[in-house]
């Protein structure tokens, strides 16, 4: 009851609005999973961001909505501590601290001759139960903390390789990297390019708590990716078969009739959730849907859009208003307000 109370009030304060980079709420680095207890299949992804970059993600297992939610409420903690201390949180590779260079070491360790090579970016520290707070869980455990733990070590083993296509210049670093030190605190490390959608434009806008108030995993992706290709007070149509498409790729194996219209009918269902939350407004009509997400309001309030010194600036094409040119073509059909 507490943690409800707790996220009905941050709620009210503003949505917990988290700036995520764009090609990472764009791509399919997250998806549904089966629920079986099986092992889950390797991650091997690929996306083209805009003219210029290509970007391929890697790892041992695929991500799902946990991981998804896990980096999120990392992002907003990032947010906030640099807020309030930038200089505590800055990392690299000039902090010295055995802690930072385990840190700044794990995130570039693809990286040649990384010290001179690798980008600036962000680290945070939290504890277990306010990761689990975070993430809307009821309980704070064992169980609950073996289980984010696993979700943090699969973040932990994405490489992101990213190509300049003009350049065919290559860069690779992990997603995040992680240590428990000495205070039993969560330390952790986030990529660069999810650093720089923190500290200056260029990102997108994801409400955590709405997110937190879907009942669903394949709801909670959905909004993610709605939320990475609108700016508030913009609109757009979407068919049910291209979010389907999106979410459960097609294989070699084609699904049967009766998985393929359960996934739609979850897709179907996602939506009018989405629809349900006060910052959507969603029509679905026929195949497609019509989806608009209103005015920020005071979602900005008090969020510098001022570029912190030392982080690379987003090229004004890649910024969040264009969201929907980042999307492959024919797939979406956004309409202007």
């Amino acid at each position: 009851m507490r943690l409800e109370l707790s996220n009905q009030v941050e709620a009210a304060q503003g949505g917990r609005i988290v700036r995520l980079s764009q090609p990472f709420g764009l791509c399919k680095l997250f998806r549904p999973l089966p629920k079986s207890a099986g092992p889950r299949p390797p991650l091997n992804e690929e996306y083209e961001y805009g003219d210029t970059l290509l970007f391929r993600f890697s790892a041992r297992e695929a991500l799902g909505a946990p991981e998804q939610t896990l980096l999120l409420a990392l992002l907003e903690l990032a947010y906030e501590q640099h807020r309030r201390n930038p200089g505590e949180v800055s990392l690299d590779g000039r902090n010295r601290s055995e802690l930072a260079i385990e840190l700044w070491s794990a995130l570039n360790s693809n990286v040649p001759n990384w010290q001179a090579a690798a980008q600036p970016t962000v680290m945070l520290s939290c504890t277990w139960s306010e990761l689990h707070r975070r993430c809307g869980a009821e309980s704070v455990g064992g169980t609950v903390t073996d289980s984010r733990r696993a979700s943090l070590v699969r973040l932990c083993e994405v490489t992101v390789w990213e190509t300049n296509k003009a350049t065919r210049a290559v860069r690779s670093g992990r997603l995040v990297s992680w240590r428990l030190g000495d205070d039993q605190r969560v330390h952790v490390a986030l990529n660069h390019r999810l650093a720089t959608a923190l500290l200056g434009p260029g990102y997108a806008k994801v409400a955590l708590s709405e997110r937190l108030s879907l009942g669903s995993n394949i709801a909670m992706l959905v909004h993610a990716f709605l939320s990475s290709c609108l700016s508030p007070n913009r609109t757009m149509q979407i068919a049910f078969e291209t979010l389907a498409e999106r979410f459960w790729p097609m294989s070699s194996v084609p699904a049967n009739p009766s998985t393929h219209r359960r996934r739609l009918s979850d897709i179907r269902a996602a939506l009018r959730a989405i629809g349900r939350l006060d910052g959507w407004q969603v029509e679905l009509k026929g195949a497609k849907a019509t989806v608009h997400r209103r005015a920020a309001g005071d979602w900005a309030a008090g969020q510098s859009e001022q570029p912190v010194q030392g982080f690379e600036r987003v090229r004004p094409s890649l910024r969040q208003d264009s969201a929907r040119d980042m999307t492959s073509t024919g797939l979406l059909a956004p309409t202007e307000n």
